[in-house]
This record gives C-alpha cells, sequence and structure tokens, in this order.
C-alpha cells in the first residue's frame, strides 16, 4: 500500500461488527489445517465470543485503523482484562489484560499498520497496567512482531503459547 496513510482511533460503539471480522481473521490456520471457521460458526463458541461479546466494560480498550483516503477501517487491536472464571486463551492473572487480537485487512499487510496498533496498545496498557498478555500459535509469523515487543513465552494454552509483556 505504497503512498496510502491511515490514522488510529479509539474503538467505538458500533465497531463490534468489524471487531468480529479482525477476531476471525486474526486466527492462525496452520498450512493444510483445519479451514478457518465462518463467521457464524465462530459466534458459537463460547471461548472465543468473550473477546467481543458486551464490549464496552471498563477495562475494555482498543483501536481500529482507519484508511485517511475512505475512512474504512483496515486493522485492529483491542486488549479486555479477564478473570480466572472467564480466561482467554492469553489469560495470566486476574490482573493483566489480554490482547484479544491483532489483524489487518489482507491489502494493507506489510504497510505497519500491525505495527502502528501494536506500539499503540502497549503505550496505553504501559499507561494503566504493569503488564499484558496474549497467545499465539508457535507457527504464527506474528510472533516475531509481539517477541520485537518485548512478549516473552510464560506458558501454554492447546497448541499456542500465552506470551506476556513486562513494562
Amino acid at each position: 500500500m505504497l503512498n496510502q496513510t491511515f490514522e488510529l482511533r479509539p474503538i467505538q460503539p458500533g465497531d463490534e461488527a468489524f471487531m468480529w471480522d479482525m477476531l476471525s481473521a486474526s486466527i492462525f490456520v496452520p498450512e493444510g489445517g483445519e479451514p478457518r471457521p465462518s463467521l457464524d460458526k465462530l459466534r458459537t463458541y463460547p471461548e472465543i465470543t468473550h473477546y467481543v461479546e458486551d464490549w464496552g466494560h471498563p477495562h475494555d480498550f482498543g483501536y481500529i485503523a482507519v484508511a485517511t483516503s475512505t475512512g474504512m477501517p483496515i486493522g485492529a487491536v483491542w486488549l479486555r482484562q479477564f478473570d480466572a472464571a472467564h480466561a482467554g486463551y492469553g489469560y495470566v492473572n486476574d490482573d493483566t489484560p489480554e490482547v484479544c487480537t491483532l489483524a489487518v485487512q489482507p491489502d494493507w499487510r506489510g504497510a505497519r499498520v500491525g505495527t502502528a496498533l501494536m506500539q499503540a496498545i502497549l503505550a496505553y496498557a504501559d499507561a494503566h497496567y504493569g503488564t499484558v498478555s496474549l497467545s499465539c500459535d508457535p507457527r504464527n509469523s506474528a510472533l516475531q512482531l509481539y517477541q520485537r515487543h518485548g512478549f516473552r513465552k510464560v506458558g501454554e494454552s492447546g497448541t499456542s503459547d500465552t506470551l506476556l509483556r513486562t513494562r
């Protein structure tokens, strides 16, 4: 996307449909693996739905990347704080929010949108929390981005690693 620019803005009411799209896009599917579930199917998995449903709690925060030329959303990142009874895949403890999703539309990959989103959410996390976590399949190329930003493996959940970043 040479010569294309974008802006980041906080997630707002009404962004949930795009958040669902980005949540779906963020699900890692290894080469030769099962296909990504449809959005309708994804909405039936309680372990997934809590990443978007009922958005707007006090510890919910994220950003949408928007193409400046069109105003269309092109990427998103957000975090939520879970407790042990409602843990996400990257859950570490009740005081550590989890980066639930970081995804960028295919046409915008390689344009540093993901890096900008990650830097913005980490700046927010650093200002409000001491730590932030996420989960990532070790075969996912996004792992390099997370490691460059200080995330380190602290556990495993299913086929994914639980990663933690300390301010």
